[in-house]
């Protein structure tokens, strides 16, 4: 027993009692407080992980979502690829964007992948101008813009390789001349009646009518010669 050294509020000394043990009742409160905290922990912890992984999965739909392109949105692109070259079956082919300015008139051939499978087109179509009279002319490859349609030619030498996904298209100008000369009056130009297509590295062709829309009017021939510009993504083409 301790003999405390302080006074009562009799004066008498005061002595200090052992402190008691505690009770069952009292242990099994402090076990199950201390379960308790732990549960808690753990639930802010699952909590914390949760929040995380919630985070993470919104910014990567968020980013999913501003970087995919729109499903209606078909865009090709420039560049090395490793898709396989465009096969006759893939691409279908038409006269679109017709007009005439400066002596030129033609318009642009679209080459669209109607296929499901990624593939890419370079290099020049070949184009043959069909007269009334059966007489084929075939077109000169241009290395530069047009009068009719703009763009950035070969100065270095290389083709765009164009990659194109389903329902997406590579364009070539097309365009010929449309002043006659040589004779006072100047004689009418010769017209082509039909347009024999085909796309670079296959051996299909389309055949498509020389009808420029626009103009009213069929393909002129009257020089210089037709000519065609390799495949390119359409914003390139400056018109």
């Amino acid at each position: 027993m301790t003999v405390g050294r302080g006074a009562s509020d009799n004066g008498a000394m005061a002595i200090a009692s052992p402190p008691r043990p505690p009770t069952q009742d009292e242990l099994d409160a402090l076990v199950r407080e201390a379960r308790a905290r732990q549960r808690r922990r753990r639930l802010r912890w699952v909590a914390a992980v949760a929040g995380v992984a919630a985070i993470a999965l919104i910014a990567y739909a968020f980013s999913s979502r501003t970087t995919a392109p729109h499903p209606g949105v078909v865009t090709p692109s420039v560049g090395p690829v490793s898709s396989t070259q465009c096969r006759s079956g893939q691409l279908a082919i038409s006269l679109v964007h017709t007009g005439a300015v400066m002596g030129e008139e033609g318009g642009l051939l679209r080459f669209t992948n109607v296929s499901p499978s990624l593939c890419q087109v370079s290099g020049w179509p070949t184009v043959v101008a069909v007269e009334p009279s059966g007489q084929r002319i075939s077109s000169l490859r241009a290395a530069r813009g047009t009068m009719l349609f703009g763009w950035n030619g070969l100065a270095d030498r290389s083709l765009p390789n164009i990659r194109l996904r389903h329902g997406a298209s590579g364009y070539a100008i097309l365009t010929s001349g449309d002043n006659p000369v040589g004779a006072n009056p100047p004689p009418s130009c010769p017209t082509a009646r039909r347009l024999i297509v085909t796309a670079p590295h296959t051996t299909a062709n389309a055949r498509l009518s020389a009808w420029l829309p626009n103009d009213a009017t069929y393909l002129p021939l009257c020089g210089p010669k037709t000519a065609v510009s390799p495949l390119l993504p359409l914003r390139s083409i400056l018109h």
